[in-house]
């Protein structure tokens, strides 16, 4: 399947048949001229504009403290890393196993960095947000090349209002694609909610 993805990237075009919610992130990110094959523009917080997005959010950020921990606890020593971002795709925190976790920085998927689309292209993080719906995004079904490497489970964290105030996101190596991940990505975002 990775052809269809070169064959959008480099001819616009599929031929292929895929996931409906894929193709229209590629679409998206396209028309947001990303480079499919790095991220040019990343957008990183410094430090002290993290813990003000962290203070603005506090909800959030307290609702999901015990809940990380215990989704880790779930899937440790299996190379994964465990994010929560706001509502505007930036990570607030993550735990992991280390080996992924530094794997995961060189491509910044770490506390301050934005995983918008807009940013990003198509990511668990960014097209959950945009699709207000659980996904998962694997290997090449990421828009910039450089992300293939990743396997994603993501849901989104809705408060009482029912707005979409962040994401729930598992990450791993794309060799590691185990189905059940998604489901405790939501468990994970359904706690989260009920802390709030």
């Amino acid at each position: 399947m990775n052809n269809a993805w070169q064959q959008f990237v480099k001819e616009d075009k599929l031929i292929e048949r895929i996931d409906p919610v894929i193709q229209r992130s590629w679409e998206r990110s396209k028309g947001h001229g990303i480079n499919h094959e790095k991220v040019v523009n990343n957008e990183i917080l410094p430090m002290p504009r993290l813990k003000e997005r962290c203070q603005a959010q506090e909800d959030l950020v307290y609702a999901s403290k015990t809940v990380l921990p215990h989704i880790y606890n779930l899937i440790q020593n299996q190379n994964y890393v465990v994010l929560v971002s706001d509502f505007e795709g930036y990570i607030l925190n993550s735990i992991g196993d280390p080996p992924f976790m530094s794997k995961a920085q060189q491509v910044y998927l770490s506390p301050g960095a934005s995983w918008r689309e807009e940013t990003k292209g198509t990511n668990a993080i960014g097209t959950v947000l945009a699709e207000n719906t659980p996904l998962r995004i694997l290997g090449w079904e990421h828009f910039v090349k450089e992300n293939h490497f990743l396997a994603c489970w993501a849901a989104p964290i809705h408060n009482s209002k029912g707005q979409t105030v962040g994401v729930l996101d598992i990450s791993g190596a794309v060799t590691s694609t185990p189905d059940r991940l998604l489901e405790v990505a939501i468990m994970g975002a359904k706690m989260i909610e009920q802390n709030m």
